[in-house]
């Protein structure tokens, strides 16, 4: 809440006077706000790319009484149209520290907003995660082409198998 305050304060100082603000924290203020906005009423698809991160597949510890979890999703990166080329000419440079944070964070995500329909947690996440790496504010959403959450039957647990009709005589 508090970066929302301030983002709205300096957004209500860079529009004293009506002119275009110029000031570069009015201009990180209406980028944020640019960016919470897009991510609450959907992106343009005209000025912004998907680029693809990659697939991911883990199995997550038991938490409390739960079982184990399999998780498995492709990550989608959405980023400034202008900006996709140069991001996908990066990325080979940092992409085992975004697979390692992605994974860390899919791991240590609690499982109910995992079972979120809209991950929005966890797109948030993504997309800090990414930047931070970055070192820069590139990415601006992230999206799951595919996203699988579901329990894996441990071995004791597991149903029997059917045994297979024998082959030969009628009765």
């Amino acid at each position: 809440w508090k970066l929302g305050i301030l983002a709205l304060g300096s957004l209500a100082f860079a529009s004293c006077g009506g002119a275009q603000a110029t000031n570069p924290a009015a201009l990180e203020a209406n980028e944020l706000l640019d960016l919470l906005d897009g991510r609450k009423n959907g992106l343009d698809l005209e000025t912004y790319a998907e680029v693809d991160i990659g697939s991911f597949r883990m199995t997550l510890a038991p938490q409390g009484e739960e079982r184990a979890l399999r998780v498995s999703f492709r990550l989608v990166a959405i980023v400034p149209d202008s900006q996709k080329a140069s991001f996908e000419a990066e990325l080979p440079r940092y992409e085992k520290r975004i697979r390692d944070a992605a994974i860390a964070l899919v791991g240590s995500t609690d499982h109910e907003q995992l079972a979120e329909p809209s991950l929005d947690y966890l797109k948030g996440e993504m997309v800090t995660t990414i930047n931070r790496i970055l070192q820069k504010r590139l990415v601006r959403d992230a999206a799951f082409s595919s996203f699988s959450l579901g329990h894996q039957w441990p071995k004791e647990d597991a149903p029997p198998a059917k045994p297979k009709p024998k082959a030969g005589g009628h009765h």
